[in-house]
């Protein structure tokens, strides 16, 4: 249960911390903290109006709804997300994750989990650039770490004098 559920009752009705505390198990001293805490007095705002507490409590009431990781509208069907995920194979892609950063997914979409709107979004994206031959889906491409970066850009002659340093036997194709 949040704190404001817990402190509503005390702000809205007057009902003493002492029975909250009893009904809900949370320590009267705590209850009172957290209380002070809405009112201001321990983040330098003593002299805040009770109103203005108020949009502060209800502000962070509204923010505390938005879960991490949670959907902001009704979940996509069954159908969208397998339609969905046949148009990215059909791209090139193995699946939600591969296609994250190409498609510009977030950690919730790389998972499977999309909002109606978000998959009827990437769908006409993706069918788009299906039936437009000049833009193309982004294809998925491998990144290579700083050292396969600075053998690619490294000569030929170099790399197989390194190679026979080390101890190999480097031959020319």
């Amino acid at each position: 249960m949040t704190r404001w559920r817990l402190l509503a009752p005390h702000f809205e009705d007057g009902v003493p911390l002492a029975r909250i505390a009893g009904q809900s198990g949370v320590g009267e001293r705590t209850l009172q903290r957290w209380a002070d805490r809405y009112r201001g007095r321990r983040d330098g705002r003593a002299g805040q109006s009770r109103s203005s507490c108020w949009d502060s409590i209800a502000t962070s009431a509204r923010l505390a709804t938005m879960t991490f990781g949670k959907q902001s509208g009704p979940p996509a069907s069954v159908r969208q997300v397998q339609e969905l995920l046949a148009l990215l194979r059909e791209a090139g892609h193995t699946g939600f994750r591969d296609a994250r950063g190409p498609m510009g997914f977030t950690q919730r979409q790389a998972g499977g989990k999309f909002t109606r709107d978000e998959a009827a979004a990437f769908i006409d994206r993706l069918q788009d650039a299906e039936f437009d031959a000049s833009a193309p889906a982004a294809a998925p491409t491998a990144r290579q770490s700083a050292d396969e970066q600075a053998l690619r850009h490294m000569p030929a002659e170099q790399l197989a004098a390194e190679l026979r340093r080390r101890g190999w036997i480097a031959t020319k194709p």
